[in-house]
């Protein structure tokens, strides 16, 4: 079936809910491979956050779910009991384990990954060299298992076809977003074509794609049709974590800016906007920026233009990755979100800012007006001083919180369990 033959019921939000019935209740099979690599690494992203649901939601449902992982020297295999204590670690309740024989030959690997990985090796049901890992599925899962992998982690072609081999009835992808192909002036050199190889050897491997945003949607059709590729899709925009809407915020006027420090995300413009902003006040005075987000790649000139402003300290603030639980309590204290992004395949700031009754200021992006309707005030992510216009009017009005209709998990997953059902039937 090609993607442009998926049914509308694909495209459908009004279904029967499937929290009960997860994948019809057939067994899963979830990668965690980039859960495990990410221990030690500080606040969850947004890829970590999808992964993240798709993990919780499978220990909730009352099937059978099983957790893979790549590991140095082959795979983990867990199951539900070793998830839940897996993730007693990675949340911080419990401390990791100490390295195992096996991790002292990990000399690449930081002590954090190596005590994970150890700590995973000891809660796994199996231990998998790479070579026997279709053997090893057929072993130890019952056949038609739906293999899901969301995390852009582990999808490689050995994988898949090993999974596939393995008893998967269904190999499932999710696609984030192709931005290496679209904005490669923003990644690492090498990483565009790198992208471009795995994703052609990984998709004859592919039983079905989700995407999502129908953003993404366009954009990896595209690219199928020019690898001449036909893989069934479906798209499940992404759920946000509940947070109650807050009362108009008071004190000076404050706005956030939220994502890694990295030239996609385009801080650069607020800097300048900023600056525009000290020649040209709003009547409510300066507001303040709040920056949240580790420091990426390629930031230097950024970093040093940064803490050499003479706001630095004072109005201009710079948090790091903030973990939860401290980072609700700050959005609920600013009037605003600032997302001037080159490019997103889905943008879960947005969609969580305006839940909290936040008012936004975002890039003119498709998948923005996807997400955010016309709630959003949309502009040129080069517009300096457009920008600096549209915050000068929040700071010089009163707050408006505007109702939205935050998109849930719950909706998420009805339209993945329909989709991988219509793949089963089409099989």
């Amino acid at each position: 079936m090609s993607p442009k033959d998926t049914p509308p019921a694909l495209r459908s939000y009004a279904l029967r809910d499937h929290t009960e019935d997860f994948l019809n209740g057939a067994p899963a099979l979830i990668d965690i491979t980039r859960s495990l690599s990410r221990a030690g690494l500080g606040p969850a992203t947004g890829i970590d956050r999808v992964e993240r649901a798709y993990i919780d939601h499978a220990l909730a449902w009352a099937g059978e779910s099983w957790f893979l992982a790549r590991a140095l020297g082959g795979f983990v295999l867990l199951d539900a009991h070793g998830m839940r204590h897996l993730l007693s670690h990675l949340d911080g309740d419990r401390p990791w384990g100490f390295p195992d024989f096996l991790s002292h030959f990990a000399r690449r690997q930081s002590r954090a990954t190596r005590r994970a990985e150890a700590t995973a090796r000891r809660l796994a049901t199996a231990l998998i060299p790479r070579p026997a890992l279709a053997t090893a599925l057929r072993r130890a899962l019952p056949r038609g298992f739906v293999y899901l992998n969301v995390g852009h982690s582990n999808q490689t072609a050995s994988t898949l076809d090993q999974v596939r081999r393995g008893g998967a009835g269904r190999v499932c992808l999710m696609i984030h977003d192709l931005i290496p192909l679209d904005l490669p002036q923003t990644t690492r050199p090498g990483t565009p074509a790198r992208m471009a190889r795995s994703l052609r050897a990984a998709l004859p491997k592919t039983d079905v794609l989700i995407y999502n945003s129908h953003h993404t949607a366009r954009r990896v059709r595209a690219f199928l049709d020019e690898c001449d590729q036909a893989v069934l899709g479906i798209t499940a925009p992404l759920g946000i974590t509940a947070q109650p809407l807050r009362a108009a915020p008071s004190g000076p006027p404050a706005f956030l800016v939220l994502g890694t420090i990295e030239p996609r995300k385009n801080h650069a413009l607020l800097l300048d906007v900023w600056d525009a902003l000290v020649a040209a006040p709003p009547c409510a005075g300066l507001p303040h920026l709040h920056i949240v987000g580790r420091r990426g790649w390629q930031t230097e000139a950024l970093i040093s233009r940064l803490e050499g402003h003479p706001l630095y300290g004072t109005l201009l603030h710079e948090h790091g990755a903030l973990p939860d639980q401290c980072l609700w309590p700050l959005m609920a204290r600013m009037r605003g979100l600032l997302f001037p992004s080159l490019g997103e395949g889905y943008g879960l700031p947005l969609a969580e800012a305006l839940h909290m009754g936040m008012e936004v200021v975002a890039s003119n992006l498709d998948v923005f007006h996807e997400i955010g309707h016309d709630l959003p005030v949309y502009l040129d992510p080069h517009d300096v001083e457009g920008w600096a216009r549209a915050i000068r009017a929040l700071c010089d009005r009163p707050h408006r919180a505007q109702p939205y209709d935050a998109p849930r998990w719950s909706d998420h997953f009805n339209l993945v369990t329909q989709g991988l059902e219509t793949a089963r039937q089409a099989h």
